[in-house]
């Protein structure tokens, strides 16, 4: 591989590291917990994760066990361990181990209480933001000349449908890669939050305004809260699964 090409992967590289454990406004998650009970089964927590996108403007919403999230890591440990051991494979390790010194909660023997929930929804909620990030990084190290393309491609392809990342997070992506503006979103018809009665115009600079796929709008704090109790729109009662965030 020609010298050029190494330094600039390595820049490249280095840039992607830092991204990983970027503490900034762009991946914003919010998560809750819920114990679940089903005949025949021991109870288990299912974790949702609400997660705003302002790099792309999307939102969406992911439920996953902790088993779940657990076993996406291994894999990722797994696959750092073979490019470690593979020729040309130092960019996409680089990233996977830096993926693998993410705070991630330990498996516990007994049943979830509490004290074990809490814990793991501040950290999950750390994890599922870098692994936003690592795929957005191995997408980019897939492009670079030089890199390890394919499986670069394979880790970013594993992490997207673990997320379930809906489509408009991937045009709007692709938007942004070839120069064009984000598809444009109208502001808030309402005046006010449906949820709260607070005008939009009193918005607070850590809060935003969420519109759902129904077309309706509310703040994100106040609709983070809605859905932990139930997963519709608060006025059409559509299923509320994502959507963009409003101009």
């Amino acid at each position: 591989m020609p010298l050029a090409t190494m330094s600039q992967n390595s820049q490249s590289t280095t840039m992607m590291l830092s991204a990983l454990h970027l503490d900034d406004d762009a991946i914003n998650v919010h998560t809750t917990a819920k114990n679940v009970v089903q005949r025949g089964l021991s109870p288990f927590t299912v974790y949702t994760f609400t997660v705003t996108c302002h790099q792309t403007s999307t939102w969406w919403i992911l439920r996953k066990r902790y088993s779940q999230i657990f076993a996406l890591r291994s894999t990722l440990l797994k696959w750092r361990k073979q490019c470690n051991a593979t020729p040309g494979m130092a960019p996409l390790a680089d990233l996977l181990t830096s993926m693998a010194a993410v705070e991630f909660p330990r498996r516990h023997i007994c049943f979830d209480h509490p004290t074990i929930i809490r814990d793991r929804k501040r950290e999950l909620q750390g994890f599922i933001a870098a692994l936003i990030r690592l795929r957005q990084a191995c997408h980019t190290l897939a492009q670079q000349p030089g890199a390890p393309r394919r499986k670069a491609q394979d880790v970013a392809s594993l992490v997207l449908h673990f997320l379930e990342m809906p489509v408009a997070v991937e045009d709007e992506e692709h938007r942004l890669s070839c120069g064009r503006q984000l598809q444009s979103h109208t502001a808030p018809t309402d005046d006010a939050c449906p949820i709260c009665m607070c005008e939009f115009d009193e918005l607070s600079n850590d809060d935003t305004v969420l519109e759902l796929t129904c077309g309706h709008t509310f703040h994100e704090s106040c609709l983070v809260h809605w859905l932990d109790k139930k997963m519709t729109c608060p006025l059409c009662r559509c299923e509320a699964v994502g959507g963009f965030i409003a101009a």
